[in-house]
């Protein structure tokens, strides 16, 4: 996708006069076949209906950074420790029932982060999908 995209941020494409094929003005940089772009312009989209598409209330937001971004500091925090501070914090979470409520959390933080980077990649085929057919539209002038 990223090569997909690079090759949409350059300049436009004209119809050579002499065939129906379309041509690129810069010939000297490499890129995505113009074959890749016409299908990548031929996905299908369905827009997200209001009630899929709903944005997160300023308290969601709240809620989620008080569990998952709780998470994250605290996943930065370990990888500052060494082997020996590892050892001692782990020592500490195996009082009573710490040390698996501790991998619990960890694992719905690492599912909420993939599946928010899941809708971001998704937007962003999306986008790309938009600047083949922009990219489509120009050339055909």
């Amino acid at each position: 996708m990223k090569q997909v995209a690079r090759t949409l941020s350059r300049p436009p494409v004209r119809r050579s006069q002499s065939t129906s094929r379309r041509t690129r003005t810069d010939r000297s940089k490499p890129g995505v076949s113009w074959r890749e772009i016409e299908q990548l312009a031929a996905t299908p989209i369905e827009p997200w209906t209001k009630e899929l598409a709903v944005q997160p209330t300023r308290d969601q937001w709240i809620a989620w950074n008080k569990s998952y971004g709780a998470a994250l500091r605290a996943a930065s925090g370990v990888m500052t420790l060494t082997k020996d501070e590892l050892a001692k914090a782990a020592a500490g979470l195996r009082e009573g029932d710490a040390f698996e409520e501790m991998m619990k959390w960890q694992s719905d933080a690492i599912a909420f982060f993939k599946g928010m980077a899941e809708l971001i990649e998704a937007a962003q085929a999306r986008l790309i999908i938009g600047g083949a057919v922009c990219g489509l539209r120009e050339a055909d002038g």
